[in-house]
């Protein structure tokens, strides 16, 4: 069989890699360590690469799957690096709650696992119909093929969608890759499988009691020729899960010549390929422009991100070669001085102006539009629209995929984050006052007084005339001040008050099953498991409904489920999926796979989908 080429998870990070390698240079040496680590038959299941806020892992980590995809060719001398080398990956992101949820993660993992290898497929579909006959409280496994077969047994594209059902989330790692893996291992025992898992840290900021890092901790009891290359921040947190494993502290004292070596190779590229930057340097002689560049490497101190962070203003026209003399030491004191040149030369008032930009988007759930900081921020437009041209060296711009969505924004690196949530810096070797420290707690605040007015119970809000944006996220805001020196108490009641009829009736018919409210049930469940003492009729609360959503997802006639899935509503099949116990496994499956092979009876299943508002009824109406 011929499988498609293109790796395809169910997150789409293709843009994301495209964004983060872009004017990738050097970093030869990294490469070369991890070649080392693969070609060892007795190295470590898992590589973990470290380094300091803005050392580049992520841009290294997007360099990888350029050259597994590839779209670039890897450095001469490597053999185990190359195209097709990596089996799956995956890109943590505390700017995105999806992108660190460790069941979305198991899932994206063994949706690519299963897109690779005709063997884990199969060893998914008998995991999945052993899961289903168990009387485990295990849960049951959704797998969804789509195969396109032309020219005799030849297959041209392959599209795997995967999604757990009831199984707890800690147990999610093991059914979907540990136990498919290692069945495929019985046969073929010298295949090699290569994971790439990026940023682990930002994992940290799951709100769940399990992350992906704890899912990954099970790695050492997978075959030898299972690889994960993992990249993280020196974080105690993460680097003790991992204590045997091989790896590579790329911000280490003994490696500050390739370090720098490398950075001045990213800069000379961007000075002969940046208009931006080049025409800055007009009339330059050589060795003036090399000792500019020792200067920028100096001041650096081997970090990539400043190297870039710094060309990027010059490029905008927002710094100046001839005032390279006078910029700070270190990261930090870049992004201190940085802001404090936006504050002077824009005029705008730091408190009233530019925080509230900063500060809402360092909570931020996801990347917001005009509108919404317009709304949270309570400024008019024209502020909003003024304060994020002045602060465009911090934010990045996500232009909307046609002309009826929005612009969005998003702080652009999560070192930025970082330095508005610290409340003292690092500066000219001594411990100095944050003056840009804007605290998380009081931007959750402003969001959640944003969609709950005091004066209206949440029990009488109209959630129809509420954005997605609330709906989806209201939750996880009212969770993260759980313990709020100030006013604790209230949030966590507004957030068990918030699990409501009305707010579930809303959520069903926005975004088309119970499974989005199912996660803030699980979020309140978890809010009182988490107090002292726990809140025992909060936490029964929230598993009582949790079986009743799965009670209803078990009684949706699986026709339903199949005319879903026949007309492409993969989403909403998943969603009541998702929630279905083990008694509905084997079954469901075989109606979504039958659905799946009768391609030429679309108008037959479009007629039947109208059902599908009866049982949205039958679980609004539920008491």
């Amino acid at each position: 069989m011929k499988l498609q080429e293109t790796i395809k998870s169910q997150i789409n990070f293709e843009k994301y890699v495209s964004e983060r390698s872009n004017n990738f240079k050097e970093r030869e040496w990294i490469f070369q360590a991890i070649e080392k680590w693969l070609a060892n038959p007795d190295a470590t299941r898992l590589f973990l690469l470290t380094g300091k806020p803005g050392s580049g892992k992520t841009a290294i980590a997007s360099q990888l799957c350029n050259f597994s995809s590839g779209k670039v060719v890897p450095p001469n001398g490597l053999n185990y690096i190359g195209k097709r080398f990596l089996s799956a990956f995956h890109f943590c992101s505390a700017r995105d709650r999806q992108w660190i949820n460790p069941r979305v993660f198991a899932e994206s993992i063994a949706s690519q696992l299963a897109e690779c290898y005709v063997e884990y497929r199969k060893a998914m579909i008998k995991e999945k119909r052993e899961t289903g006959r168990s009387n485990s409280s295990h849960g049951s496994i959704y797998l969804n093929v789509d195969q396109q077969i032309r020219h005799g047994q030849d297959v041209t594209g392959i599209n795997v969608n995967l999604s757990l059902n009831s199984i707890p989330t800690e147990d999610s790692f093991i059914h979907l890759v540990r136990d498919p893996i290692e069945a495929i291992y019985q046969d073929n025992p010298k295949l090699r499988i290569v994971i790439l898992v990026d940023a682990l840290d930002e994992a940290l900021m799951y709100s769940g009691d399990v992350n992906i890092i704890s899912l990954l901790s099970q790695a050492d009891k997978l075959p030898k020729n299972v690889r994960f290359i993992v990249t993280s921040r020196t974080d105690d947190r993460v680097e003790n899960q991992f204590l045997n494993s091989d790896g590579l502290y790329i911000s280490s004292p003994y490696f500050d010549k390739q370090n720098n070596d490398d950075i001045i190779g990213y800069l000379k590229w961007r000075i002969s390929n940046d208009l931006g930057v080049s025409s800055k340097l007009v009339g330059i002689n050589p060795e003036k422009l090399d000792e500019l560049i020792k200067i920028i490497v100096n001041k650096s101190e081997g970090n990539f991100q400043y190297a870039k962070f710094l060309f990027d203003s010059i490029s905008r026209n927002q710094q100046s070669f001839d005032e390279l003399y006078k910029l700070p030491i270190g990261l930090d004191a870049l992004y201190y001085e940085s802001l404090y040149r936006v504050v002077k030369l824009s005029g705008s008032d730091w408190s009233k102006d530019l925080s509230p930009l900063l500060g809402l988007l360092s909570v931020a759930q996801e990347s917001m539009t005009l509108r919404q900081l317009q709304n949270f921020a309570k400024q008019t437009e024209f502020r909003i629209w003024t304060e994020l041209g002045n602060l465009q060296q911090f934010i990045e711009l996500i232009p909307g995929e046609n002309s009826e969505q929005d612009d969005k924004y998003r702080l652009y690196h999560q070192s930025l984050i970082d330095f508005l949530h610290r409340q003292s810096l690092r500066l000219e070797n001594k411990t100095s006052r944050n003056s840009y420290y804007l605290p998380a707690e009081e931007w959750h605040k402003k969001i959640i007084d944003y969609y709950i007015i005091e004066t209206i119970p949440l029990s009488n809000t109209d959630w129809n005339k509420i954005d997605d944006y609330g709906l989806l996220h209201l939750s996880t805001h009212l969770y993260e001040l759980r313990d709020f020196i100030n006013d604790s108490k209230q949030y966590r009641q507004e957030l068990y008050m918030l699990i409501s009829k009305t707010f579930m009736k809303e959520k069903l018919v926005r975004f088309g099953s119970p499974k989005p409210f199912a996660d803030d049930v699980a979020l309140a469940r978890q809010a009182a498991q988490l107090e002292k003492p726990v809140n025992i009729l909060e936490e029964i609360r929230g598993s009582l409904i949790l079986s009743i959503l799965t009670e209803f997802a078990n009684g949706l006639p699986l026709d339903i489920l199949w005319a879903l899935a026949r007309v492409g509503q993969d989403k909403n099949a998943l969603g009541y999926a998702a929630l279905m116990s083990k008694r509905q496994n084997m079954t469901a499956y075989l109606y979504v796979a039958q659905a799946l092979l009768e391609r030429n009876e679309i108008e037959k299943v479009k007629n039947s989908c109208t059902n599908i508002e009866y049982i949205k009824t039958r679980l609004c109406d539920h008491e």
